[in-house]
């Protein structure tokens, strides 16, 4: 009887140790565009405000096995469309409306990398009197306003919040850089720094994601 008592325990624990740990976090992408919002320092230091939506295109999902754990990597494909408004305290104010194609990587635990490239209009908003020259002279404009087409290069960090269970939401931090063509007859460049946090409010345009 000892034997067989012996025997079931040494079968219970090899089939507890056998069993594999999963790693599949609950990832649902929703039926609508969730939409973020973040603080965007303009050279981290120049405040600012940024709102945006995001429109999944692409879902992939691999499960990999392995001896003792499965764990599933999710990537994405995303089109943003944001508006981003800064002031740099007595000299000027921009305002950036850009769309940006993201390839996002979630990890078995949920958190992210992405990296993305976008285009826009930049326009700058000087403070007080700028001075021109013309074939006239030279001329006086207050408030003057310029527009630039501008192109960015960014990446992010993250992590989906699995607690909140009512809607998917995500922290992120980004940094992106700027380059503005035709600015000062040049070509110029400046970063900018975000925090900021992502929800789905089950409002926006309807999502139809390609699955693989």
């Amino acid at each position: 009887m000892k034997q067989v008592f012996f025997i079931f325990l040494s079968f219970l624990a090899t089939g507890t140790w056998s069993q594999k740990k999963e790693f599949n976090r609950e990832f649902l992408v929703p039926s609508k565009t969730p939409i973020y919002v973040s603080y965007f320092g303009n050279i981290a230091v120049n405040p600012g405000a940024k709102i945006g939506f995001e429109y999944t295109l692409f879902l992939k999902e691999k499960t990999k096995e392995k001896r003792k754990k499965v764990k599933t990597i999710r990537k994405t494909l995303i089109l943003s469309p944001s508006i981003a408004f800064y002031s740099h305290m007595n000299s000027h104010q921009g305002l950036l409306i850009s769309a940006d194609l993201l390839w996002r990587r979630y990890t078995k635990r949920l958190y992210f990398l992405d990296i993305s490239a976008g285009i826009g209009n930049y326009t700058r908003f000087n403070s007080g009197t700028t001075y021109e020259v013309t074939s006239a002279g030279v001329t006086e404009i207050k408030n003057a306003k310029r527009n630039y087409i501008s192109a960015a290069f960014s990446g992010s960090i993250g992590k989906r919040l699995t607690r909140v269970k009512s809607f998917p939401c995500d922290i992120f931090l980004r940094n992106t850089n700027h380059i503005y063509t035709n600015f000062n007859s040049a070509i110029g460049n400046d970063m900018s720094f975000e925090i900021g946090f992502r929800m789905n409010l089950n409002k926006g345009f309807n999502q139809n994601v390609v699955t693989r």
